[in-house]
């Protein structure tokens, strides 16, 4: 089976994002996300700030976008005393198409610097989504969700120590001496989730800038596994940052960054092809493969990490593992009671809207006359392939959404199959990792349904009731879960051992 355009897009590229817009967050101001600051009303008892400062994002050595970050003060809204404020513009290039992606960000402080309201929206080119918060009593925040097709409401508790986004400098930063570091806890408002990280002051150093060298001190950022350097100047603005999947923020000026989304020609390495991981070896006929073995190494893995009914770890050390991974079969065993620990892959979600009166009337109406629960995965599974355009889409991955726009990669393939299952009753999740494609494996999804007393991986998107053995999961669950891949992103390489093929 050859692959279309697109299919194994979604993924990396949405993890890339947030990975990506979570930096920005951090790194223009990592004092506010300290545990110990107490939040915006620590960092403002120094004094009232105003700033405006530019960076320009860059991918594999070319310019694909800028952030831009300002501070400034409203008079007549005592609500909303303090603006804070990011823009993020990004052009990339996905298998040959020019993809613009727009990320706006607004929170508002009162009087006293207590977070008040927040706003964060992204757009690309046929999709926008928008998250609006309000505090509403104490730490409740009212938050709505809203895409061109739906509109959500929730309550989210958000703690008076807890920072979304502040682009000042590095106050706190310029403290730390060579050796010494600090704890930072972060919320990100795309899933409502907290992730904690460490940074250390390693050493000074000298780093060019525009042709002119700066005094600086390098910090090393631990995120999720994912080490991320970074340089400050001697006031603890952010001179430079580098990622070790290629991406790049630099200082810049306005001009130099507003440049990047108007120059004409290349936009740049496609961004599959530059996150794929690299493969030594190859796998002849990857979509028929029954079994293969492999070698990853860059990484390390706690062994509960990659073992699973599919995946069996033979050696595991700090520095690589070995494991097998087999192809998954349908089984015609018979139906049985879900045990608790799968039951809960039946409530419904933000994103797996399970409940909604819309995706409960589909799924009864394709296992209407069904009466096994494989006759039933086995329906939908037809239906998602049948029915949902196989085209690239920068999103936000929304079940409700897909059914009414029948159109997206794996992320939206999947997530509509998860929620149409759920809806019929039965027990089903995303699960994220890999699949073996040119040469190479590439960040992909796909999800798993419970049926004959065991987890049924499938594929909707590529058509496969079976996954293959190239598909290599990492991790399960959705977008707060997915972010667990940074940890490989541009650190992770694989060599095939041996592979079989089905008779």
């Amino acid at each position: 089976m050859t692959l279309r355009k697109g299919y194994v897009r979604g993924i990396i590229v949405l993890v890339w994002l947030a990975t990506m817009l979570w930096l920005i967050r951090f790194e223009v101001m990592p004092e506010a996300f300290s545990a110990t600051s107490g939040g915006y009303k620590a960092l403002f008892s120094r004094d009232v700030l105003i700033m405006d400062s530019w960076m320009q994002l860059i991918f594999k050595g070319q310019a694909i976008g800028f952030s831009h970050s300002s501070v400034s003060l409203d008079e007549k809204n005592p609500k909303g005393r303090h603006v804070v404020n990011n823009q993020v513009r990004v052009r990339m290039n996905l298998m040959g198409t020019r993809q613009q992606i727009y990320v706006n960000t607004v929170v508002k402080l009162d009087d006293v610097y207590q977070l008040q309201s927040f706003s964060f929206s992204m757009a690309s080119t046929d999709y926008r989504l928008e998250i609006k918060g309000a505090r509403r009593h104490g730490e409740v925040f009212g938050v709505t969700m809203t895409t061109g097709s739906s509109s959500q409401n929730m309550d989210v508790t958000i703690p008076d120590d807890v920072v979304i986004y502040s682009p000042m400098t590095e106050m706190a930063m310029k403290e730390l001496k060579p050796g010494q570091s600090m704890q930072i806890k972060t919320l990100d408002p795309t899933t409502m989730s907290t992730a904690s990280v460490t940074i250390k002051a390693v050493e000074k150093q000298v780093v060019e800038i525009g042709g002119a060298e700066h005094d600086a001190m390098l910090l090393s950022t631990d995120y999720r596994g994912m080490t991320i350097e970074s340089w400050i100047d001697e006031k603890g603005q952010l001179l430079r940052q580098e990622t070790p999947f290629g991406w790049t923020m630099q200082k810049c000026t306005m001009e130099e960054a507003t440049r990047t989304l108007t120059a004409e020609g290349d936009v740049g390495e496609d961004m599959l092809t530059g996150m794929a991981v690299p493969c030594k070896g190859k796998i002849s006929e990857a979509r028929a493969a029954s079994q293969v073995r492999l070698r990853l190494t860059g990484v390390s893995f706690d062994e509960d990490e990659l073992s699973s009914g599919r995946q069996h770890v033979e050696q595991r050390s700090e520095t690589e593992v070995v494991l097998t991974v087999r192809s998954a079969k349908v089984s015609d065993s018979p139906d049985v009671p879900f045990p608790n620990d799968v039951a809960v892959c039946l409530a419904p979600s933000f994103t797996i809207q399970s409940e909604h009166e819309e995706l409960q009337s589909r799924a009864q109406e394709v296992v209407a006359g069904l009466e096994t629960n494989r006759d039933k995965a086995m329906a939908l599974f037809d239906w998602v392939y049948k029915h949902v355009a196989k085209e690239m889409t920068v999103s936000l991955p929304s079940a409700l959404d897909v059914l009414r726009t029948m159109k997206g990669d794996c992320n939206e393939h999947t997530y509509l199959y998860v929620a149409l299952c759920r809806a019929a009753g039965l027990p089903a999740k995303v699960k994220v990792g890999l699949a073996y494609h040119r040469a190479a494996f590439y960040y992909h999804a796909w999800p798993a349904v419970y049926v004959g007393g065991q987890w049924l991986e499938v594929d909707p998107t590529w058509g496969q009731k079976g996954v293959d053995a190239t598909h290599l999961a990492l991790a399960e669950g959705e977008l707060a879960d997915q972010m667990e891949l940074v940890k490989v992103m541009g650190r992770l390489q694989i060599e095939v051992l041996g592979n079989s093929e089905d008779e």
